[in-house]
C-alpha cells in the first residue's frame, strides 16, 4: 500500500493488517529534513518507529515527482541520507518517486542529469 501522507489516524487503521506500507515524505518536508539529522531522526520517530510494532514499513518515498526545477530539488539527496540513517536500524528502504509515465518509457534530459545523477548514485549503494 502506498500513504502519501504520514496521516496519523490511518498508520493508526493499519495497524495489525499485514499490508506493506510504501510511506512519503511530502515534498513539504524535505528541505527541513534535509537540514539536520535530527530534524529527520524525529520524523522517523513520530511516523515510522511509534508504529512498527504493527505496520509493516518497507520504503520510504523522499518526494513525489520532485523535478529538478522545483525548489525542493537542492535539498533531496541530503533528505534522502539522513531519512536512511534515521531508518537503518529498521531495515526500511529509501526510495524517491520520480516522475515520468510510464516509467518504462521515462528518460533524462541533459540537464536533469545533474540533479538525478546523485540521487541514482545514493539509490544504487
Amino acid at each position: 500500500m502506498w500513504l502519501y501522507d504520514p496521516d496519523q489516524e490511518v498508520l493508526t487503521a493499519l495497524n495489525g493488517s499485514n499490508l506493506e506500507l510504501l510511506l512519503d515524505v511530502p515534498n513539504s518536508d524535505i528541505q527541513r529534513i534535509a537540514s539536520n539529522q535530527s530534524e529527520a531522526d524525529t520524523w522517523v520517530r513520530n511516523n515510522v518507529r511509534n508504529y512498527t510494532k504493527g505496520v509493516r514499513f518497507r520504503y520510504i518515498s523522499v518526494g513525489n515527482e520532485v523535478q529538478p526545477s522545483d525548489l525542493d530539488a537542492m535539498f533531496l539527496l541530503q533528505a534522502m541520507q539522513n531519512i536512511e540513517r534515521a531508518v537503518s536500524d529498521l531495515g526500511v528502504k529509501v526510495s524517491n518517486g520520480f516522475s515520468g509515465f510510464p516509467p518504462s518509457s521515462g528518460s533524462f534530459t541533459p540537464d536533469s542529469r545533474i540533479f538525478f545523477t546523485p540521487v541514482i548514485d545514493f539509490l544504487v549503494t
